[in-house]
């Protein structure tokens, strides 16, 4: 008697279960490049709006004015962990960056509404005094206590702001110090 060619089920069922191996690892590297492209994409932009978030800041800081509103020289009108008004010039016109719970962020000046400028954005302030207070040379910083007790000592302001998107977080840091401090002005 002649045997019969062909597969037997069981060689059938091992080749199907051989593709199903390979058709399940080509799809999970499918997925990681997916993913990796992905995150090589937005991560840049977060960061960098994290960054271009603290430097808008940073550089209003770095430029406040020198304002005496009765109750003494400063450059900042109000100063909160995530609030911060700034003097923009000698004559009383402010400019405020802040977050609200929603986790936007939006500046505002004395003369216009609140613009959003992004969402998806946690904004940490902390105000710095010199530790031998009264000099601009100071080596090093302690904490200021709440707005405005001492805020005619301010030496520094750290930012952080940390933005999120997609599940990635980006943060940046910085620490800035008032051109125009009346710290530094009265120590000239």
């Amino acid at each position: 008697m002649r045997r019969a060619r062909g597969w037997t089920l069981i060689s059938l069922l091992m080749g199907l279960m051989v593709m199903g191996v390979v058709l399940i690892a080509t799809i999970q590297i499918i997925t990681q490049l997916y993913d990796e492209q992905s995150f090589s994409v937005t991560m840049p932009s977060v960061q960098s709006d994290a960054a271009e978030a603290a430097n808008a800041i940073a550089a209003r800081v770095r430029r406040a004015a020198s304002w005496d509103d009765g109750s003494g020289t400063m450059v900042l009108t109000n100063a909160a962990a995530s609030d911060i008004t700034i003097h923009a010039s000698t004559s009383g016109h402010w400019i405020r960056y802040y977050t609200d719970n929603s986790n936007n962020f939006y500046i505002q000046t004395d003369t216009s509404g609140p613009t959003l400028l992004y969402s998806g954005v946690t904004l940490t302030l902390s105000y710095y005094q010199p530790t031998n207070t009264g000099s601009y040379t100071a080596t090093g910083f302690s904490a200021l206590g709440t707005f405005p007790t001492n805020y005619s000592n301010l030496d520094a302001v750290g930012i952080t702001v940390q933005v999120t998107r997609s599940g990635l977080s980006g943060t940046y840091v910085t620490t800035v110090r008032p051109r125009n401090s009346p710290v530094k002005t009265s120590n000239m």
